[in-house]
């Protein structure tokens, strides 16, 4: 499922997600910051990636 929000100027973030959630390592996810600055956006597409890796 793709992301419902295009985010534009978001490339290095989305990479750096990307990178986090598919690592070997056992880790945790938390997204945090102002109001406003897209991390509800944003958990859809780690949802994905993990998806894709994981099954």
């Amino acid at each position: 499922m793709e992301s419902p929000i295009t985010m534009i100027g978001r490339d290095d973030e989305q990479r750096q997600l990307a990178a986090f959630v598919t690592a070997d390592e056992g880790q945790a996810l938390v997204l945090r910051g102002e109001t406003g600055v897209g991390k509800s956006a944003r958990a859809p597409d780690g949802k994905q990636v993990a998806g894709k890796v994981f099954g």
